[in-house]
């Protein structure tokens, strides 16, 4: 995943590499972090001035452990913030609700 200078199209600003297969969804938590899905069926949360992921969600609670987010079987092609965390899902219609 690449972090592009609006100003500057074409310069990238950071590089963020972790996942084992394309990132096939992201979105921007009201706190500013980000949250990728991918191919590879992880999910992984972001602080934008590091160039690592920065949190494990396990068994649906935020955690402030570094890692990967597991539970998905499939891809993860669906994220959408919620008032408490997130909702990451996948085209095989599995779901997980993640929050605090």
């Amino acid at each position: 995943m690449s972090l592009w200078d609006p100003r500057n199209p074409s310069k990238v600003v950071r590089e963020y590499r972790s996942h084992g297969g394309d990132v096939a969804s992201l979105i921007q938590l009201g706190d500013g972090r980000l949250v990728t899905g991918a191919q590879d069926a992880v999910v992984r949360v972001w602080d934008v001035n590091q160039k690592k992921p920065v949190q494990t969600m396990e068994q649906g609670l935020l955690s402030r452990m570094k890692g990967a987010i597991n539970g998905h079987t499939k891809p993860v092609t669906y994220l959408t913030p919620t008032a408490n965390g997130f909702v990451s899902g996948t085209d095989s219609q599995s779901i997980i609700i993640w929050g605090k």
